[in-house]
């Protein structure tokens, strides 16, 4: 099945005097070759024509608001939006120095101000819009997995679910869909939706974290074995005791390997000898056990 993009909308309003101008522009979005960035840009077609360059030249207060959405294609009639932002481009003409107060801003935030004679310039940075998201956009994602567990620590799933979901397309579609953090993000969800008892849909969201984990780390890393644990929940609910064994034995030889996590063995152990025993396997369910003792 093929991967749908990101795609955007942009909805544009030129207030220039009384009168304000409602158009659609065409957003663009590239990645780029630096890790965690993605280029944004659109312009709009013919977005300054005379009434609006008369305006200008009045000296009235010319403001262009885009009101930006990059979506996710889901399916083929369902977007995502997973981010969202508001560009506004001020230009004031002074007919005494002749010339343009130029101010842009992104949420609120002045990313531009300057003093310019050139007219084509103030059409520019009236209809020409580019960014980058990122080197913030890791602490973007975490914000949206934060709320999303925080939400689910209320009761609010299908809130949760939401803040959650697009943590973790966003992180696909700005780190990749092999990086570590989009593992992280891939694993929250799929957790997610395990303890909510959704073992369906949680299921290819563990096993991609886990091919995920694996090339990163290696076959023994920390994250193969939490997304090991996950699968072997997964498969207990499913009710295939044999994989959820397995699986949990693997994580199992991880953890034993790996010094910090000695306080924890016991109860991993104890954990591995009920699986053991739902896998009708007696002899690892008692060897566990006194291991677990020790």
């Amino acid at each position: 099945m093929a991967r749908r993009g990101l795609t955007g909308f942009v909805r544009a309003i030129a207030v220039a005097s009384a009168v304000a101008v409602v158009a659609a522009a065409e957003l663009h979005v590239q990645p780029l070759a630096r890790d965690g960035r993605v280029l944004v840009s659109f312009e709009l077609a013919g977005g300054v024509d005379r009434d609006v360059e008369e305006a200008i030249h009045s000296g009235l207060l010319t403001t262009f608001t885009y009101e930006v959405e990059l979506r996710r294609g889901v399916t083929l009639w369902l977007d995502r939006t997973v981010q969202e932002a508001t560009v506004s481009v001020t230009v004031q003409y002074d007919n005494l120095t002749r010339q343009h107060q130029v101010q842009v801003l992104v949420d609120g935030r002045v990313q531009d101000a300057r003093v310019t004679t050139d007219e084509d310039a103030v059409r520019r940075a009236l209809t020409v819009f580019e960014t980058e998201l990122g080197p913030d956009a890791r602490e973007i994602c975490d914000v949206l997995l934060n709320l999303g567990d925080c939400l689910a620590a209320t009761g609010d799933y299908h809130g949760a679910k939401r803040y959650l979901w697009r943590g973790m397309v966003m992180s696909s579609y700005i780190f990749g869909s092999n990086h570590p953090a989009t593992g992280d993000a891939v694993l929250t969800f799929g957790e997610f939706l395990l303890d909510h008892d959704d073992a369906r849909d949680a299921s290819p969201l563990l096993h991609r974290a886990l091919a995920i984990y694996e090339e990163d780390e290696g076959a023994n890393g920390p994250g193969v074995a939490k997304c090991l644990r996950a699968l072997a929940v997964l498969h207990a609910r499913l009710n295939e005791p044999d994989l959820a064994f397995l699986r949990y034995r693997r994580a199992l030889a991880i953890w034993e390997s790996d010094p910090d996590s000695a306080d924890l063995l016991p109860e991993l152990y104890r954990t591995y000898a009920d699986l053991a025993d739902a896998a009708g396997r007696p002899d690892d369910a008692a060897a566990a056990r006194k291991r677990a003792t020790k």
